[in-house]
């Protein structure tokens, strides 16, 4: 998933050991007086000078910020009643899972954002490893108040490519996705007026492009497809930001598909959620007070999502009914994380005992492994990030920082 090395990351981690330290008093009053002398910490990214009146704030309201990060609003008896204590049991008999994760990264520079994305599949069974479908882009992008947002959408496109390849070249029990199905399809709400504006400009415009991205290609074809049909004779801004529709357009077509063919098997899992469905006066998510108000494995009681497309993509898509989904929280083994699922359908109490007692099959520490696994080989550093920017030799680029050095 993403990740960003900031300049000062190299020297985040002594700060640290210092909060660690602040627990003593005497220590705390020790740490204040040196930095309220300016310390100056030298980690080979320059000198970086530690601001004394913000080191004293943050010394002074301590225990008002913890007071805050610690505090729920709820009442444990209120979690521990959504819960259902449950123990997942793994059989012995053959059973083959996919799992699907992405990653981007990016340096803004003053004229483009270069970025990077990438998707893996990864086909696993009772015997381990079996083989795994991988894609990947390297891009620059106009600045635009939605770029980052068209890389995200980008690199949806590329993870559900690649989970419909997979699935489609052999037969799977579950398909596993790192993330989560709702989160992108409420976004979709506010793009009817792009997709008016286009048809507007070719009354054909949504019928050729949804036919044109249909191509069974492990790439990215919204803006090659888009330009091909209406040319490049709109406002830069309006087509810049257009272009993300088309993109969500072209990941919607894509999980159509995964959903009318393949949905009984797709399983979304979500290591963080910022919902508030159960507890809805919680400072905190549900995911953070099931994970601190119970322990035992188990899962919460299932509540039922029901989401409609947005009425100018349905006759375009062929998908007129609302999708439905099955959502609750679930931990696989004592006193570890608990995370998010989303299924497709309606499920009953049975059916999620069954998905717990097949993800058990292959959960390591309290997560599924396959999924594990697909993060380590997704991942871009910031050191992959450096390399592409050499590749490219874009050393005169300016990244608007350079005066402030």
């Amino acid at each position: 998933m993403f990740r960003w090395i900031s300049p000062v990351d190299s020297w985040c981690s002594c700060k640290w050991r210092l909060i660690k330290l602040l627990s003593c008093s005497f220590y705390r009053f020790v740490i204040l007086r040196a930095l309220l002398n300016k310390i100056i910490i030298d980690k080979n990214v320059g000198d970086v000078e530690l601001i004394p009146e913000l080191i004293e704030y943050a010394l002074q309201h301590r225990e008002e910020i913890l007071e805050n990060a610690q505090s729920l609003r709820v009442n444990k008896k209120d979690a521990i009643e959504r819960w259902i204590k449950y123990n997942p049991s793994s059989f012995e008999r053959e059973f083959r899972v996919s799992a699907t994760d992405g990653s981007l990264n990016f340096m803004e520079f003053r004229g483009f954002m270069l970025y990077a994305i990438n998707a893996v599949s990864i086909l696993y069974s009772r015997n381990g490893f079996e083989k795994e479908v991988k894609t990947g882009k390297v891009g620059l992008l106009p600045p635009s108040e939605n770029v980052l947002e068209r890389v995200r959408a980008q690199m949806g496109i590329l993870e559900a490519k690649t989970t419909l390849n997979l699935i489609e070249e052999g037969e799977l029990d579950l398909s596993l996705i790192d993330g989560s199905f709702i989160s992108f399809l409420v976004k979709l709400r506010g793009i009817e007026n792009d997709i008016k504006m286009f048809i507007n400009l070719d009354p054909d415009f949504m019928e050729k492009y949804i036919n044109a991205i249909n191509e069974p290609k492990l790439d990215i074809l919204a803006e090659e497809k888009a330009t091909d049909i209406i040319g490049r004779d709109l406002d830069t801004d309006v087509l810049l930001n257009s272009m993300l529709t088309l993109e969500k357009v072209e990941l919607l077509n894509v999980l159509i598909k995964l959903f009318r063919r393949y949905g009984g098997k797709l399983v979304a899992i979500s290591k963080t959620s910022t919902s508030r469905r159960y507890f809805r006066y919680s400072l905190k998510p549900d995911l953070v007070i099931f994970d601190k108000l119970t322990q035992n494995t188990g899962f919460s009681k299932p509540n039922v999502v029901k989401l409609s497309l947005p009425k100018a993509l349905k006759n375009y898509l062929d998908f007129s009914e609302d999708l439905m989904f099955t959502v609750f929280y679930a931990r696989l083994e004592p006193r570890e994380q608990v995370f998010r699922i989303e299924v497709f359908g309606e499920r009953s109490m049975e059916d999620i005992k069954k998905l717990l007692d097949d993800l058990s099959v292959f959960t390591v520490r309290g997560y599924p492994y396959p999924l594990r696994r697909a993060h380590q080989e997704v991942e871009i550093r910031g050191e992959d990030m450096l390399r592409i920017y050499r590749i490219l030799s874009l050393y005169h680029e300016e990244r608007g920082r350079e005066v402030l050095l």
